[in-house]
């Protein structure tokens, strides 16, 4: 798939003026996500059939928490730079990412060597190494990314991601099936994956090798605060799982792995993207000064749609988790000890998920410097709870003790940013009352989630190919009913967004 060419914006006043809407940025970033992760993903389930959840929990788990800590790097320089408040001379600091993702992609995998007296000869060692390089090949298109998505390139993302995740799985699986070690199979296809990635930002983006950089002390304090708060993210979405990997069996940080990987392709294909363009709009709404009520409305639809994601997996999920992991992966991996609960309360956690990422896009396109700085001291509050969950509760609750820590964290944070919110109404003077899910609605997924509960019991107790399918058929039912009842009680919110789109 070829990327179309990005050409540089004359001013930051252009790039405003031809942005898309809320309702078109999202569809491209869920295009990019249902292309880049829907038919990987696929792939993937065939991958771990093939293997044994010790097997799996390594490249999934081990390799996979490396990479994050090495590229949380990139997550300061995005947030600060595709501000609008950013001038365009100010992105060369964007290049800096280089130089400090260069020395963790030495530091990182060298680290763990040393630490676990691991030798390099072995092919778990040389996975570490070319993780660690395959990471800093990624984050060298990391200043054309940058400069693409200020100007709205979804299209150019929706390539890139495609084209490299799609190449990634399929030399995984070709790897994998023709006996190559199982690390280095991964290895192999992460290095093709961030190869691709370069190549493709590099080609389209040129632009960006101008490293004009005025002096901007505001940016570099931004960078930096974002950057710190970064690593408290890191630490509280991660840190359980380094927790978890120094507790654990393999067999559990496997079955971990394997959840996550299904349990967050829902957040993955749809809450990413919703989240990532909703802070778009927020700091447009801010930035370009419109009403103090629309700024309201507009958080008010897009919370009102993540609480009927959030809310409709939540309720739902847990209660066809066995059978999801009985189709795609088959007996074995839904039979394992803790995976359906697991899979299930990751289902539940995706509603403070889901909410959690409104509340924050929108706190975070709005606060000012200081008010950054005090939010970092809540996220390491948050990370200390989640390590410490994990730690306290592993040993009764296997995996399903990173899931539950992770809960408790999130709607602390949610405490936090709702807090801020409802101040800053007050301060613009406007009604701080918000509008959730309709009564019908919320009635509905109550009684269907009653109905599936049961239908699940019954083919827990008799799983023949019989039950099988008629609780497949229940969910389908379920489905079909929730979408209408949705289109009847809950469409207002998106028209409500489509209409604020266009500036009414």
């Amino acid at each position: 798939m070829a990327p179309a060419r990005v050409t540089r914006s004359k001013s930051s006043a252009a790039a405003k003026k031809s942005s898309p809407s809320f309702a078109i940025g999202f569809a491209y970033l869920l295009a990019t996500q249902l292309t880049s992760k829907l038919l990987p993903f696929f792939i993937n389930t065939l991958v771990a059939r093939r293997l044994t959840p010790e097997e799996f929990g390594v490249p999934t788990v081990h390799f996979y928490l490396l990479s994050t800590v090495i590229l949380t790097t990139r997550e300061g320089f995005r947030r600060a730079l595709m501000r609008d408040s950013v001038e365009e001379s100010s992105l060369g600091y964007a290049w800096l990412v280089l130089p400090v993702g260069g020395f963790l992609s030495i530091a990182v995998p060298f680290a763990v060597v040393w630490s676990q007296n691991i030798s390099t000869s072995t092919p778990y060692g040389q996975a570490l190494l070319y993780y660690g390089v395959a990471a800093f090949i990624e984050l060298c298109a990391e200043p054309h990314y940058i400069r693409a998505m200020r100007m709205s390139a979804f299209k150019l993302r929706l390539s890139a991601e495609t084209t490299s995740t799609v190449l990634r799985s399929f030399l995984t699986y070709a790897l994998v099936s023709y006996n190559q070690d199982v690390v280095l199979a991964f290895a192999y296809s992460q290095l093709a994956y961030a190869i691709s990635m370069a190549v493709i930002y590099l080609n389209a983006a040129p632009n960006a090798s101008e490293r004009e950089t005025g002096k901007d002390e505001a940016t570099v304090k931004l960078i930096g605060i974002f950057s710190l708060q970064a690593v408290w993210k890191l630490i509280l979405a991660e840190g359980e799982k380094a927790a978890l990997i120094a507790v654990a069996a393999a067999d559990e940080v496997g079955v971990y792995g394997l959840v996550a990987s299904l349990g967050a392709a829902f957040a993955r294909l749809v809450l990413q993207p919703f989240e990532e363009a909703a802070f778009v709009i927020f700091t447009r709404n801010v930035s370009s000064k419109t009403r103090s009520a629309k700024e309201k409305d507009v958080f008010n639809a897009l919370l009102r749609v993540a609480i009927i994601f959030g809310s409709t997996a939540a309720l739902m999920g847990p209660h066809f988790s066995w059978l999801a992991l009985r189709i795609l992966y088959g007996e074995r991996w839904a039979n394992q000890h803790f995976a359906s609960e697991t899979l299930g309360f990751y289902a539940i956690l995706l509603l403070p998920l889901a909410v959690n990422g409104i509340t924050e896009a929108y706190a975070h396109a709005v606060m000012s410097s200081s008010e950054l700085s005090s939010s970092n001291i809540w996220l390491l509050v948050c990370s200390l709870v989640n390590v410490g969950g994990t730690l306290l509760l592993q040993k009764s609750l296997g995996p399903v003790s990173l899931l539950v820590a992770n809960a408790v964290s999130m709607v602390v944070r949610i405490a936090f940013t709702g807090s801020y919110i409802r101040r800053r109404f007050v301060r613009l003077k406007v009604n701080t009352d918000l509008k959730f899910l309709s009564k019908t609605y919320l009635l509905v997924l109550v009684v269907f989630s009653i109905v599936a509960h049961a239908s699940a019991r019954v083919l827990r107790r008799n799983p023949t190919s019989l039950a099988l399918l008629a609780h497949t058929g229940c969910g389908a039912a379920i489905l079909a009913v929730l979408l209408v009842t949705l289109y009847f009680n809950e469409r207002d919110a998106l028209l409500h967004l489509s209409r604020n789109d266009k500036g009414d």
